[in-house]
């Protein structure tokens, strides 16, 4: 079976949690949950890197707050969070 990776699929708009930097000059940070997870998760991590870079901290489709929807597969979570960066800017 021969898989094509060129198919365009429409994202789902993420749920998110920003912790800004006072400082704007750091490195952005994306922390990814795991199986089960959600962003919350990472509040107490995220709040500390935030002290030097943006922290940016996602519920991956079928998890936390975010909504649910086929497939359920890599691909479609990457295509989430590209969508999540072009929509964030």
């Amino acid at each position: 079976m021969k898989h094509s990776h060129s198919k365009q699929m429409n994202h789902i708009p993420l749920h998110h949690r920003v912790y800004p930097c006072p400082d704007t000059g750091g490195t952005p940070i994306v922390l990814l949950h795991g199986l089960l997870g959600s962003s919350s998760n990472w509040h107490s991590i995220a709040r500390q890197l935030s002290e030097n870079h943006p922290v940016l901290v996602p519920d991956l489709r079928n998890h936390g707050q975010s909504p649910h929807g086929e497939p359920m597969d890599y691909q479609a979570m990457c295509q989430d969070l590209v969508g999540l960066f072009k929509d964030l800017g």
